[in-house]
């Protein structure tokens, strides 16, 4: 092989070895950018989606309350018409969860929980108000007492839910941690065989030149002592 084509290989081998270590390296950047920003793009939208059907639940509640102490009947209409636009939001804010936000099939589980445990409290709460509209105010709020667990066990439900999210967030972040430190030492280790790479080829270019350079350098000396019976001997192909 000529030293022009050894030059080239060189040359080749730098810009493979850059093109390698360029392209895992964005390809490491997006994973790291993946994980790192799970809690961005999925954590904080289930959160806030939650948030939003958690809210209106936590306000039916109350207005449930207020419609046994409430008098006045049109106050009482009013009460309805805020817990049936509460109950609204609240399944708006679970349908968006399941259109926008479900991440696995645990994740569809606790939405599923939330769903049943909410219909059963939607059945009692209907009992409720219409005791409470009848004037029957003891059994209303009899009812209301003995279905406390069903109402805690859907605040749980939410809580859960909340819970697994940050779960979901912080192995994201844990992920993106992860990913950063191994795409360190990749690219260290890519980097360093590029350089080791480079180098030796480098090393023996050198070491050929520099060897035939001085075969040429000790026959023209010899020449010049007026030895001019020094044969030269071709033992490569190459310009030297």
């Amino acid at each position: 092989m000529t030293i022009a084509k050894r030059l080239y290989a060189l040359i080749l081998s730098v810009v493979l070895g850059l093109a390698a270590l360029a392209g895992f390296s964005i390809y490491e950047m997006d994973r790291v950018y993946t994980a790192a920003s799970y809690a961005t793009v999925n954590t904080v939208p289930s959160l806030l989606i939650l948030n939003h059907a958690f809210v209106p639940f936590t306000q039916m509640r109350t207005a449930v309350w207020q419609h046994l102490a409430a008098k006045d009947p049109a106050a009482r209409d009013k009460l309805e018409a805020g817990i049936k636009e509460a109950r609204a939001a609240v399944g708006q804010a679970l349908d968006q969860y399941e259109k926008e936000a479900i991440t696995d099939e645990q994740d569809r589980a606790l939405l599923a929980a939330d769903r049943a445990v909410l219909a059963r409290y939607d059945g009692v709460r209907d009992k409720v108000l219409a005791l409470s509209k009848a004037g029957e105010l003891d059994a209303a709020r009899d009812l209301l007492m003995a279905n406390q667990p069903i109402i805690k066990e859907l605040v749980d439900a939410f809580a859960a839910h909340h819970r697994y999210n940050e779960k979901l967030g912080n192995k994201g972040a844990a992920e993106g941690a992860a990913t950063a430190a191994s795409a360190r030492w990749i690219s260290s280790g890519l980097a360093l065989a590029v350089m080791v790479l480079v180098a030796g080829m480098g090393l023996l270019l050198a070491r050929r030149i520099a060897s035939s350079l001085k075969n040429a350098i000790d026959v023209a000396h010899t020449i010049a002592g007026g030895d001019l019976s020094v044969q030269i001997s071709a033992t490569s192909k190459d310009e030297v």
